[in-house]
């Protein structure tokens, strides 16, 4: 959850006491800690369905650029930092995505998945709405995401999960309009 990233903004606070938290990054896990209370209600935009969202594919018919996907690092100049999440409650799975513009008030998306869904499948969920949401937007966005397993999955060169498969073709769509922040601490 985004516990993870202010635990992170903890560690690193008591890694290096000589140095101050910047202000702006307190802020944000304030509004985080705001935002992770207000999520717990029962309303969550969207359900997705999961029939639609993940099977298994033959590996051999994708293209040669989708199977050596290179994912950009972070971009320096982006106009939106997104940053995602997924959480389990129960036998219920959601998720969701900020998208913090530059001294704008942050977008919020939030999904609740069907029960039979996985957090591997919510986690290239979020992560593909974010690409699709650069696409649409023509906007350069960082997506700032936990999950290692995710991006193994996409740079992995014999995906068999339509999911992986549809998340990696918005990828090269995208081209340098997005790119992966990595957080220290990646879970899977």
């Amino acid at each position: 959850m985004l516990w993870s990233w202010i635990s992170c903004l903890i560690r690193q606070r008591a890694e290096r006491p000589d140095k101050d938290t910047p202000l702006h990054l307190t802020t944000r896990s304030e509004y985080h800690k705001f935002q992770i209370w207000i999520c717990r209600s029962t309303e969550a935009g969207e359900v997705l369905e999961v029939g639609e969202l993940d099977y298994n594919k033959n590996s051999t018919n994708i293209p040669l650029n989708l199977k050596t996907l290179k994912i950009n690092q972070r971009i320096p100049n982006s106009q939106f930092e997104v940053y995602t999440e997924d959480s389990r409650i129960d036998d219920n799975i959601g998720l969701s995505m900020c998208i913090f513009p530059k001294d704008e008030t942050p977008d919020i998306y939030r999904f609740k998945l069907n029960k039979n869904n996985t957090f591997f499948q919510a986690k290239l969920a979020v992560i593909d709405f974010g690409v699709r949401w650069a696409l649409e937007n023509h906007k350069s966005i960082n997506i700032h995401t936990y999950s290692r397993s995710s991006i193994e999955a996409l740079k992995s060169a014999r995906p068999r999960s339509a999911i992986v498969i549809s998340v990696k073709k918005n990828f090269y769509m995208a081209g340098d309009l997005v790119g992966h922040a990595k957080l220290a601490n990646l879970e899977g």
